[in-house]
C-alpha cells in the first residue's frame, strides 16, 4: 500500500492533468513487485481514475469514474443568423423553440428546438456543428415536420449530420408547406 504524485505530461498518467493517489496490490513477486491490486489517481479538478493490474492479463487500462455533477450538461444556442435563410420557429404565443445542443460526460450530443422558413435540399446547409459535437459518421436523422396544407395527416422531415458538421434538412413530405415548421430532437455519438 503506498501513494504517489504524478506531474502532467508523463507517460501512463491516467489524467492531462497532474494527479496524486494511493495503490494496494494484494499479491507480490520474488521481487516485492505488485502483481495484483489496483490504483486510484485524483487529479487536481477532483477527476478520479482507477486501474487494476491482473498479472496474467496485465494493466487493464485507466477508467474515469463518473459523479453527478457529469450528468449537467452545458446547452449551447446556435449561432444566429442560421444559413439558407432558416430562422428560429415562433409558437402561437410567440415562445421561440430555441435550436440548441449539447454533450454529455459519455460524449452523446443533443440538438433540439426548431426551425421555419428556410431552404430544403440536400446541399442546404442550416447550421455548422463545432468541433468536439459532430457526428463519428455522416448520419440521418428523421423528425416532425408541418402538417399545415396536408389536414391532419402526420409529416416528417429528413435531416443529415455530417462528420463536418453540417446540418442540413434534406426532404420534408409536406410538398406543400416543406420549410413552414421543422423540429429537431436528435442524439448522436461523438468523438
Amino acid at each position: 500500500f503506498g501513494t504517489f504524485y504524478s506531474p502532467a505530461g508523463v507517460q501512463d498518467n491516467p489524467s492531462a492533468l497532474s494527479a496524486r493517489g494511493f495503490y494496494h496490490f494484494t499479491s507480490a513477486d520474488s521481487n516485492n513487485k505488485g502483481t495484483f491490486g489496483w490504483v486510484i489517481a485524483v487529479d487536481y479538478r477532483n477527476n478520479v481514475f482507477t486501474n487494476y493490474l491482473d498479472l496474467n492479463l496485465g494493466w487493464q487500462g485507466w477508467r474515469r469514474l463518473l459523479t453527478a455533477a457529469d450528468e449537467e450538461v452545458k446547452w449551447t444556442k446556435v449561432r444566429l443568423p442560421l444559413d439558407n435563410d432558416w430562422k428560429i420557429y415562433n409558437s402561437v404565443d410567440g415562445t421561440p423553440h430555441t435550436l440548441q445542443y449539447s454533450k454529455d460526460a459519455l460524449g452523446v450530443v443533443e440538438i433540439i428546438g426548431s426551425i421555419t422558413g428556410g431552404k430544403v435540399g440536400f446541399e442546404s446547409v442550416v447550421f455548422t456543428l463545432e468541433e468536439g459535437f459532430r457526428p463519428l459518421q455522416s448520419t440521418h436523422f428523421i423528425g416532425v415536420a408541418s402538417s399545415v396544407g396536408k389536414g391532419s395527416t402526420p409529416q416528417i422531415h429528413r435531416t443529415a449530420i455530417g462528420k463536418d458538421g453540417k446540418v442540413c434538412v434534406q426532404y420534408c413530405s409536406n410538398d406543400l408547406n416543406p420549410n413552414e415548421f421543422i423540429t429537431f430532437g436528435f442524439r448522436f455519438r461523438t468523438r
